[in-house]
């Protein structure tokens, strides 16, 4: 027997507990079902030109770019940073194949909501709506006080939800009859807010300049000097500019680049020191130091 309260206080509850579930199922299937919330009514247009796209390695290209509906842009490619939604840029194009890319976003997005409006009020009466109201949220359970409700009057079907920022959105909506009376809220319909975005990309290249050939017919020239063969220490004692000779490529190494008989009937040999090429008489050699090269004359 003492047990028996303790069995008998749930027995007692065991109907209101049935009666206010049925209640509540009751409720949930006449809240009218949500809103349609449509797709983003916001679209990103970019254009964007380059003059020239084309020409010689290396070259200047006049970039132009426009966006409409955008808050914010991004370059990618061969350039990089922020860009405002319209302007010009110089870059520089030295490579066959460049890319440039522009990418605008919005700063805030819109949202098409539409619903039916009841045609009979809760006891089966003919309904007369006057007007509708429109909440939203980012947030699920601040759906009713988080904005003032957007009051639409007469009553309509849809509304254009303007300047939402990226994230959750949630929609319901309610509807007034004409004593002034509101219907409670629709269910709510949910809607992720992504920031629409537009790109244009533009393609340029250059091709490198010519190469010119490689020069023919090379030769070395050197200032001939009559030394008469005049030594003084480890220099040679340079005497009268006798002309200028074309000098050939084949070194002859420590050796008399050529002999000849000299204007007074003397053998005299031709050598190139520091880098000018001087006559001596035969057997009279620069010391070391003296001689840089010695090459085979050409005439």
């Amino acid at each position: 027997m003492k047990n028996l309260p303790v069995l008998f206080v749930p027995l007692m509850l065991l109907p209101f507990l049935l009666f206010f579930t049925s209640l509540r199922a009751a409720e949930d299937k006449t809240k009218a079902p949500p809103p349609t919330v449509a797709p983003s009514a916001v679209t990103v247009t970019v254009t964007m030109t380059g003059t020239p796209t084309t020409g010689t390695c290396p070259y200047d290209m006049n970039v132009q770019w426009s966006a409409t509906n955008a808050g914010s842009c991004n370059k990618t490619g061969a350039w990089t940073g922020t860009a405002p939604a319209s302007g010009s840029s110089t870059v520089s194009v030295n490579g066959p194949t460049t890319t440039y890319t522009m990418t605008c976003s919005a700063s805030n997005d819109s949202r098409q909501i539409t619903w039916t409006n009841p045609t009979t009020n809760t006891d089966g009466t003919a309904a007369v709506i006057a007007s509708n109201r429109v909440y939203h949220s980012n947030l699920a359970a601040e759906i009713a006080s988080q904005n003032p409700p957007i009051t639409l009057t007469p009553k309509t079907t849809g509304y254009m939800l303007t300047g939402l920022p990226a994230g959750n959105r949630f929609v319901a909506v309610s509807a007034t009859s004409d004593k002034n009376i509101e219907s409670a809220l629709s269910a709510t319909a949910q809607a992720v807010i992504v920031m629409p975005t537009g790109s244009k990309t533009i393609n340029a290249g250059c091709t490198p300049p010519p190469t010119p050939k490689p020069p023919e017919a090379v030769t070395i020239s050197s200032t001939v000097w009559d030394t008469r063969g005049s030594l003084r220490g480890n220099s040679i004692k340079v005497g009268s500019d006798v002309g200028v000779i074309a000098l050939g490529a084949l070194c002859l190494g420590e050796e008399p680049a050529t002999t000849e008989v000299g204007a007074d009937g003397a053998m005299v040999e031709y050598w190139q020191a520091d880098k000018n090429l001087v006559r001596l008489r035969p057997g009279v050699k620069p010391r070391p130091g003296i001689l840089v090269s010695v090459c085979k004359l050409t005439s």
